[in-house]
This record gives C-alpha cells, sequence and structure tokens, in this order.
C-alpha cells in the first residue's frame, strides 16, 4: 500500500514533519530505546531483503520486492532514521572541521547539479555503467566523493573570492543600489506631485 506517498511528493514531507513534531512535543524516548528502534529497524530490513531475495531466486518473479521496504518513509528506515536522530539529539557533538565542511555542502549540491558541471561530471563518471562494474558500492562511492571533493574546492574558492571582495562590506552593493532606485522612486513621484499642482492651479 503506498497510501499515495511517494519520493516525488509533498505528502512525504507533511508525513515526516507531522510525525516528528509529535515525537518532540510528546515523545521521551531515551538512547536505549533508540538504539532498540536502529536495531530492530536493521533487523526488520535484512531478515525482509533475505527472504525477498530468496524468494526471486526460487520464482523469479516480483523483483522490485526486494527494494520495496527501503523508501524512507516505510517503517523500518522510519524506526532507523528515528533511532539516530533521538541519539544526535541526547549527545551534541560539535566540531569546527565539520561544521566547516558542513558550511560548503549547500555550495556543493548547486555546483555539481550546474547544468555544465553536471553534464561534465556524469559523462566522465557514468553511474549507470558503474552498478555493472565488478565492485559498484565503492566505485561508487570513489565517484560521490571525487564529485564531493571537487565541487568543495570550488566552493572554498569561492568562499575565499568573497571574503576579499564582497564581504569585506557587507551590504554595501545593495544599499547602493537601493539608494538609487529610492531616489529615482522619490524623483518620480516629486516630479508627479510637481505636475498634479501645476495642473490644479492652471485650473484655478
Amino acid at each position: 500500500m503506498q497510501l499515495d506517498l511517494s519520493d516525488h511528493g509533498v505528502f512525504v514531507f507533511l508525513y515526516w514533519f507531522i510525525i516528528i513534531s509529535y515525537c518532540r512535543w510528546y515523545l521521551s524516548i531515551q538512547s536505549k530505546e533508540a538504539t532498540l528502534l536502529i536495531l530492530s529497524g536493521l533487523a526488520l530490513e535484512f531478515v525482509y531483503w533475505g527472504a525477498a531475495t530468496v524468494f526471486f531466486e526460487m520464482t523469479g518473479k516480483k523483483p522490485d520486492f526486494q527494494n520495496f521496504i527501503f523508501d524512507h518513509w516505510k517503517l523500518p528506515t522510519m524506526m532507523i532514521g528515528f533511532g539516530l536522530f533521538i541519539l544526535c539529539c541526547q549527545h551534541p557533538f560539535h566540531s569546527r572541521f565539520v561544521n566547516y565542511l558542513a558550511a560548503s555542502s549547500f555550495g556543493v549540491y548547486l555546483i555539481h547539479y550546474q547544468p555544465g558541471i553536471y553534464r561534465t561530471w556524469t559523462d566522465w563518471f557514468p553511474l549507470k555503467e558503474a552498478y555493472m562494474l565488478a565492485h559498484p558500492i565503492p566505485d561508487g562511492a570513489l565517484i560521490i566523493l571525487t564529485v564531493f571533493s571537487v565541487c568543495l574546492v570550488l566552493d572554498l574558492i569561492r568562499q575565499t573570492l568573497f571574503r576579499v571582495t564582497i564581504d569585506q562590506h557587507s551590504g554595501k552593493w545593495f544599499e547602493k543600489i537601493y539608494s538609487r532606485i529610492e531616489a529615482k522612486v522619490s524623483g518620480a513621484r516629486r516630479a508627479r506631485h510637481s505636475r498634479i499642482s501645476s495642473t490644479v492651479e492652471e485650473g484655478q
């Protein structure tokens, strides 16, 4: 049962948001319970995957059943996700290096999806062909790390350029543009008001 949920629908977001809100407001889950959630979710996924694989090997039918339970809004995956979420909230971790990399993550996302760069790295590292290699998991991980590292370097260069140029006078360009627009708008208002006043005086 899909319950009208899919990876491409907004309802998954609403579904998760409601459940997370309920968890934050009303549930008090300890570290042991969170660990049990994670282990239970992993066990369910492993048992399901094993059973679905054996079924496919014996019958040759329903190959999609092997992946059915692994969507991020399915119960076992949610159990793992909530368990990790709770453990991370209860055991805060601070690292300047991690924060530095995290600050560039959005930049990496934007850079690697830029049409020209996206075509370049997908031509150099065709992911569909990586699935057919002898070692698809390490090869895929290497592709991901390579693309991330190159985009990270590009974003760090951008940050450095911004730090010595635009960020030196934060908001200065905006203030200049806004001042010019405001001056033009004020001038237009004064001119219009002057024309209206002249018309009124001529009418009198």
